[in-house]
């Protein structure tokens, strides 16, 4: 399973979506999860450390990329046995694609248009991130039967 959020540095989650079938349950834990994301950071800013680029749950590995005034965030679950690098490829890609058709700036100035394209770019990179999860379990599953 793939979760993106696209969540202002405040908080305020702007765009959630899933590849998750049954999604009813994850949007109602979205906005918690981006305070959470937002919390992270800042409390990392305040001490200096740095920004949060990734960390992990038992079951998922969450990425984090910061662009302007707001951060896309790609969680995956560990079970898909995908490289981070070619996640924070995906990401870095993403978020390019969605800087490109957005005003970061000014969020409220986001309407029906906007998200929908935003959809569009999100259903490409959930396929191929789908596409991938999928293939890296294969090569596990090969990698397994023959060593």
């Amino acid at each position: 399973m793939v979760e993106i959020y696209i969540v202002k540095n405040d908080g305020v989650l702007l765009y959630y979506n899933s590849s998750d079938k049954n999604k009813k349950q994850r949007v109602e834990n979205a906005a918690l999860f981006s305070g959470i994301i937002s919390a992270i950071k800042s409390f990392l800013k305040e001490l200096e450390i740095g920004d949060v680029q990734t960390f992990s749950t038992d079951e998922n590995t969450i990425f984090i990329q910061t662009r302007s005034d707001l951060a896309y965030v790609f969680v995956i679950n560990k079970k898909s046995n995908v490289d981070e690098k070619t996640v924070f490829n995906f990401l870095d890609e993403y978020s390019k694609e969605v800087c490109e058709i957005i005003d970061e700036k000014n969020t409220e100035s986001w309407n029906d248009r906007t998200f929908n394209d935003i959809d569009e770019i999100t259903d490409r990179f959930l396929n191929k991130l789908d596409s991938l999860i999928k293939e890296s379990k294969i090569t596990k599953n090969l990698m397994d039967v023959l060593w």
